[in-house]
């Protein structure tokens, strides 16, 4: 009788344990979905950019999702996210993972979308024919639009603080704001006297029209219109959405320890109290 009611219990207990066995199925996460195919991410960036970028390559992105990198009509590429059936594209802002590392910006350095700082300040100041201000102080490399009125502004802000031995100051011009910047960009580059071209273009700004004052030349050289489309192409690189775009080296107030390569876009608030807190790059 005892050994009856044994063999009933543990068949009572291997019947629960089969029972049982789809519910704790059910707990085992699933494999994630495999990496949709070019062909797939193609078809959902399409439709859903409605043919305004095209996918041009895709990788395994966080949690299922398929990583994209793709083009616009200009040419200006971005990271977007495709979900694992390809029925939505995530198209603007930061994919953010749970533990706050900006995916989307990593996405973005890990296939040469963005450049680091550091590497694209050393390409700017080597190649980028930058109009060289002062002879003493910290560094500050600027992106400098002739049409912009805060580019205009920096530069007036950055005059009494170069004349007094506090900062230099290199400027790189684009010409991104207004149909005629990238001329007004090319003709200063290629003055007898670069500095002293801005310096007219901002001596003779129209604040009410957001004009640099500096005239177009009548012919361009290719040399330095390469350059311009160059300077703004590393503007692309940088992630910067307009100018002025800063790029310095921050120091320790109490060490004086020089940092890394920042980019800041926009004028600083306080101009002296900025140019304080920055020194000369190692490598700039």
């Amino acid at each position: 009788m005892i050994k009856s009611i044994r063999c009933l219990r543990l068949s009572m207990a291997l019947l629960g344990i089969v029972l049982a066995a789809p519910a704790m199925a059910s707990l085992i996460p699933a494999a994630p979905p495999a990496r949709l195919s070019l062909k797939d991410a193609s078809k959902a960036v399409a439709s859903a950019t409605h043919n305004g970028m095209k996918a041009v390559s895709v990788f395994a992105g966080p949690d299922g999702l398929t990583g994209v990198v793709a083009s616009g009509a200009n040419g200006y590429r971005s990271i977007l996210w495709v979900t694992p059936h390809g029925k939505a594209v995530f198209v603007q802002g930061a994919l953010m993972g749970a533990n706050g590392k900006n995916d989307t910006q990593e996405a973005m350095y890990a296939t040469g979308i963005l450049q680091p700082p550091g590497k694209v300040l050393r390409k700017l100041l080597a190649d980028g024919a930058p109009i060289h201000a002062g002879t003493a102080g910290p560094s500050l490399t600027v992106l400098f639009d002739p049409n912009c009125i805060f580019c205009h502004l920096m530069f007036k802000a950055m005059q009494p603080l170069i004349a007094a031995g506090k900062v230099q100051v290199d400027y790189v011009l684009v010409g991104i704001i207004k149909p005629d910047s990238f001329g007004k960009a090319t003709s200063i580059l290629q003055a007898k006297d670069p500095l002293a071209a801005l310096v007219t273009d901002e001596t003779h700004f129209d604040r009410k029209t957001e004009e640099g004052g500096y005239p177009v030349d009548s012919i361009l050289h290719a040399k330095y219109e390469t350059i311009v489309r160059a300077n703004a192409t590393a503007m692309q690189q940088l992630g910067a959405g307009g100018t002025p775009t800063l790029l310095f080296c921050g120091k320790d107030a109490a060490s004086g320890k020089i940092g890394a390569v920042q980019m800041q876009a926009g004028m600083p608030p306080d101009a002296a109290k900025f140019i304080a807190g920055i020194a000369t790059c190692p490598n700039g």
